[in-house]
This record gives structure tokens, C-alpha cells and sequence, in this order.
């Protein structure tokens, strides 16, 4: 039966229902049913002349719906119109397509929500490329976007929303990690009490439930306020980026030198394809394995293939070593030489080559990720690290002069290496190739470092020139301090300058012991100051008129 338009133009039923599908295929957004807004329809609208137009069709769309939904009340649509107005997405009095109902059912969201994402965003890859730019702002969206877009994944394959939200919190936007690795962590760097606090606040014991922070107070007997605090300090432990990198997996952070733009193009589908749920996923976690094998393999052959044909003397082929890890190496029996630069080009981490949690953690802070970036640096750049102490530079020391590798030389090395050449006569030659060396490239300590400032010492000439006795009488400068100073002069091999009773001592230990007389004229005009004597004992001693040890 044919019904005319407004227009005069006369359409049968069919027709009207094909027309309503081709239009919401045309303009997905301006949903029939409920009536969109007219900034909806000024989105497909460049010019008001055609906005007016669209406008014009979308009433028409309306008049043809409401036909076709009478002649459905009526029961004079056939099952086949009924399911072509349904999949054609028209929408109302007949339901949601397949398509909606499938989204819907897998990602848990009503078919209300599938709708309004699809409708509002075109397709769901436009949906996840406004999820990559940051884009979705509006409160609605953000929950659907958490549903439908996952932000973490755990590679060992268990599912736990609890290590997902604490991998949310420690991995600073990383999207893949390992839950065995971080249960593991919580286990060795964690406290009873914090991993108690963790386990109860993210529920990561099996078939519990998170816990406020004043319900774990009162399982714990503790305030509000403490358990606060021995949560965070729980997640800044495996926030370190040492156990961060530890945890992480499938980082890809490699340069555009390594990898191809059609290589980051395929990670970036096989993530997507993660991250919606598309697919198996131990599958596509299993590519993502294979392509990160592939690179790390092409680096580390762009690498040794600097070493060129000293390979070839051990009968192992660059493609071979390319494959071999740090423990690898040490198991092949290298020569030493060639095993030192096979780790240099290699560019072996810090993490690799075993260095304590703390030094590792102090490298990492200072910028340095693997043993090029250590040899690159001064054994003066390393003394300045901040609050690395005296047995985490002999670790550091001791570890590269085990891979035998150096460190970069700096100006005090240069000077050692020249005065190793003079003999121990030449002290002033040597001290001359000293003098001009500033006390802050020696590696002291801010505190002694502040000390020697304000005492006028500048250099390691000035230091050296000073009695020893008068060191001891900077002021605050602790036995500690003073071990220090000594320790690196000692170190650098440069003597400090003899004080008045010290030249005296060894005047007096070449006479004899009849020869007493001599002895108190050469000490006889040495005031009591110079003697070193508490400030008690020397102020009884002056008060007493003694002003020297004649």
C-alpha cells in the first residue's frame, strides 16, 4: 500500500523502511528515536543552507518511522521487515540490533550503553582512538570507558582486580606487568605489617573483599591515620623504579633506530586488539612475546656487529652472542678482554649485572640504566651521587673492575697517572700538578665539603698546605669528618703539610737521650696553643701564666 508525503511523493511501506536504514547509515548520530539535538545534526552540516535541508530530512524520518511502528502495532510488518528496522539500527519499538546485544554482552554494559557509545563515537576503534588522545572527558563516558577498555593486563594470565588496581597505582601508565613478579616483590621487600595493609586495602588474597582504611584500622589495631601511612609507604617500595622494572613486561621502548614504523604499527593493533578484548588473549600476548625476542635479537646484532672479526676467534658468530644473555656470556668462557667489550656494545643494564637493591636504586636515580652509561661517567661523577656511601662506591668499583671495564677518566686520574711516572722526591713537581684541582671534584661530602668552604680551602693545594692541627680545629669538623679528609688524601697519595711540633718530633727523635738541654731550646717557643690541648685545659694553662712548653 502506497502512502504520499507531505511533498506529493507517494512510497510504499518497504520503501520507507529501506529509507530509514540507508539514513541511519548515512548519519549514525541522528538517532530517530529518541529526536537528537540540533547540534547533532549541525555536525553533518557544513553551511546553514544545508543544515536546513538535513533538518527537512530528519522530520521526513520521523513521519516515516511513525508509519511504519503504526503498521507494526497493526501486525502488518512481515518477520523479515521486522528484523531488517531491528539490525538496520532504527531503533524504538524495535529493539537494539545483534550488533548492540553482542557489545553489550561482552563487555558487561547495558545495550542502552552500546548504543549510546556507538551512536556518540561511530565505531568502537573511534571510541578507543579517543581513549589513546585522552579525549573522553564527560563522567558517562568515563565509566563505559574503564568497561569496555582495559588499562592493565597481567601476562601470567590470573585475573585479579586487585593487583590490577595496585599495578594501576606503582606502574606510572605501564599497561603490561607480571602478577607472580609483583607477588614476589611483596613478599621480599616488604615489611609484615605492609604487606598486611596491602593484602586487606586491594583484597589480594582470594575471595576477599576491599577494606577501608578505619576497617583495617580496626582488624590491626592501629589509627586511620597510621595505616594511611604504612600504605603508601608499601607502594613507594614497589613504586622504586628498580621494582617497577622489575614488575613491567612488553614495554617496547626502543627507539625509531630499531624499530619500523610497520613494527610499532603492528604492536599498536595487536595492544588494541588486548586492550578490547578482541580475540585470545594469551595469543595475541604470545605475538607481542615474539615481536619483543625479534628486536631485542636485531639490537643487540646492530650492536656486536661494531666488534667486527674479533667475534669470529672464538668461533661464535654475532648472530649467536646476539642471543646470549649477561649470565650467558660468563658461561662461554670469553676471554676476558673480549667479554668486557661485548658487554659494553651490548649495553648490559644495571639490573643484569646484579648490583644491590640500594646501589641499584641510587644508579637508576642518577640516570645510569646499564654499564655504557656507568663507563661513561668519571669515578669523581659517581663520588657525587647523592647519599652513596663508602660501601655502595666500592660495590659499584669492585663490580666494573670485576667485568673489566674503566671509567671515564677525569682530571684527578690524569694527575695520578702522571705523578706514578715521578719518584717519591719529586713531591713538589706533583703537588704543583694538584694545586689547581677545586675540593668539590675530589667527591667529599656536602658537610665536609661546607667545612673545608668556609675555611678558606678551595683546592686541593690550599688543603694540603694546611697543618693538620689546624684541621682539627675547624669548627663542628667530627672525628667522622676528619676521617673523610684524611681517608681522600690518603687515597689521592698526598701528604699534608708538617706542622711546628710535628718538624720538632722529627728534629728530636735523631738526638740522644743525654741530650736533654738541646732538646728544650728547640721546644722552648712553642706556644701552648700549638700543643692541641682542650679548650678546658688551655684557658686553666693561660690563667696559670704557662704560655709555652718552656
Amino acid at each position: 500500500m502506497e502512502k504520499s508525503d507531505k511533498d506529493g511523493v507517494k512510497t510504499t511501506l518497504e520503501e520507507k523502511i529501506n529509507i530509514l536504514v540507508e539514513w541511519i547509515k548515512k548519519y549514525p548520530k541522528a538517532k530517530i528515536v529518541p529526536n537528537v539535538t540540533e547540534e547533532v545534526l549541525r555536525e553533518y552540516a557544513k553551511t546553514d543552507e544545508e543544515y536546513k535541508r538535513i533538518k527537512e530530512e530528519y522530520e521526513k524520518m520521523q513521519r516515516y518511522y511513525d508509519y511504519v511502528r503504526y503498521r507494526k502495532n497493526q501486525g502488518k510488518l512481515t518477520k523479515e521487515q521486522i528484523a531488517r528496522c531491528k539490525e538496520g539500527e532504527i531503533g524504538g519499538v524495535f529493539g537494539y540490533s545483534r550488533r548492540i546485544e553482542e557489545l553489550a554482552q561482552k563487555y558487561s554494559i547495558t545495550n542502552k550503553d552500546a548504543d549510546y557509545i556507538l551512536t556518540k563515537y561511530g565505531t568502537l576503534d573511534d571510541f578507543y582512538e579517543m581513549h589513546k588522545n585522552g579525549a573522553i572527558k564527560e563522567k558517562k563516558d568515563k565509566e563505559l570507558e574503564r568497561a569496555i577498555i582495559k588499562d592493565v593486563i597481567d601476562i601470567d594470565g590470573h585475573s585479579s582486580r586487585g593487583y590490577d588496581q595496585l599495578w594501576r597505582i606503582i606502574g606510572n601508565g605501564r599497561f603490561f606487568y607480571s602478577l607472580d613478579t609483583m607477588r614476589k616483590l611483596i613478599d621480599e621487600e616488604l615489611f609484615e605489617k605492609e604487606k598486611n595493609v596491602l593484602e586487606k586495602r586491594f583484597a589480594l588474597l582470594e575471595g576477599t573483599k576491599p577494606k577501608t582504611l578505619e576497617s583495617v584500622a580496626e582488624d590491626m589495631h592501629y589509627t586511620g591515620a597510621r595505616i594511611r601511612q604504612i600504605e603508601a609507604i608499601a607502594i613507594r617500595k614497589l613504586r622504586s623504579e628498580r621494582n617497577r622494572h622489575r614488575i613491567s613486561r612488553l614495554t617496547f621502548e626502543y627507539s625509531s633506530e630499531y624499530i619500523t614504523e610497520e613494527e610499532r604499527t603492528q604492536i599498536e593493533e595487536i595492544k588494541k586488539d588486548i586492550q578490547l578484548q578482541n580475540g585470545d588473549l594469551s595469543e595475541n600476548i604470545e605475538k607481542l612475546k615474539e615481536l619483543e625476542k625479534k628486536l631485542e635479537y636485531k639490537i643487540n646484532t646492530a650492536s656486536l656487529k661494531k666488534l667486527g672479526e674479533s667475534l669470529d676467534e672464538r668461533h661464535y658468530s654475532i648472530e649467536e652472542l646476539a642471543q646470549f644473555s649477561y649470565n650467558d656470556l660468563l658461561k662461554i668462557g670469553l676471554e676476558p678482554e673480549l667479554l668486557s667489550k661485548i658487554i659494553l656494545e651490548k649495553g648490559i643494564s644495571i639490573e643484569e649485572i646484579g648490583f644491590s637493591a640500594r646501589v641499584y636504586n641510587y644508579l637508576k636515580r642518577a640516570g645510569i640504566n646499564n654499564v655504557r652509561d656507568l663507563a661513561n661517567k668519571t669515578k669523581a661523577d659517581i663520588m657525587k651521587i647523592r647519599n652513596l656511601g663508602k660501601k655502595s662506591l666500592e660495590e659499584i668499583f669492585d663490580k666494573m673492575k670485576q667485568l673489566g671495564i674503566s671509567f671515564k677518566a677525569d682530571e684527578i686520574e690524569k694527575t695520578n697517572e702522571v705523578t706514578e711516572t715521578t719518584s717519591e722526591t719529586e713531591d713538589v713537581k706533583a703537588m704543583d700538578l694538584y694545586k689547581n684541582i677545586p675540593i668539590e671534584k675530589i667527591g667529599f661530602s656536602a658537610r665536609v665539603y661546607n667545612y673545608l668552604k668556609r675555611a678558606g680551602i678551595n683546592n686541593v693545594s690550599d688543603l694540603a698546605n694546611t697543618p693538620v692541627d689546624y684541621i682539627r680545629k675547624i669548627r663542628h669538623l667530627g672525628k667522622k669528618s676528619l676521617e673523610e679528609i684524611f681517608d681522600k688524601m690518603e687515597q689521592l697519595g698526598i701528604p699534608f703539610k708538617s706542622d711546628e711540633i710535628e718538624k720538632t718530633n722529627e728534629v728530636t727523635e735523631t738526638t740522644s737521650e743525654t741530650e736533654d738541654v738541646k732538646e728544650m731550646d728547640l721546644y722552648k717557643n712553642i706556644p701552648i696553643e700549638k700543643i692541641g690541648f682542650s679548650a678546658r685545659v688551655y684557658n686553666y694553662l693561660k690563667r696559670a701564666g704557662i704560655n709555652n712548653v718552656s
